[in-house]
């Protein structure tokens, strides 16, 4: 299993290809993905962008919380 996961192969193929699993810390719906497949990223590129309105809404629901509890 572990060698399907990291490094896809075939029998019916010569080539190895090492892969890189990719997982979000945060959870969210995926608004856009700006890069194309087969193409060397570097580090600091974006490979998504989620949707910020949630975290913003929370951002913003705290604010308020915080005024009316006299806090900020």
């Amino acid at each position: 299993f572990a060698m399907n996961y990291n490094h896809p192969y075939s029998e019916m193929s010569r080539q190895y290809f090492v892969t890189t699993p990719i997982v979000p810390t945060v959870s969210g719906k995926a608004i856009e993905v700006p890069v194309t497949g087969n193409v060397l990223l570097e580090k600091g590129d974006v490979l998504f962008k989620i949707d910020p309105i949630p975290y913003q809404n929370k951002v913003a629901s705290l604010k308020a919380r915080l005024k009316a509890e006299g806090s900020l």
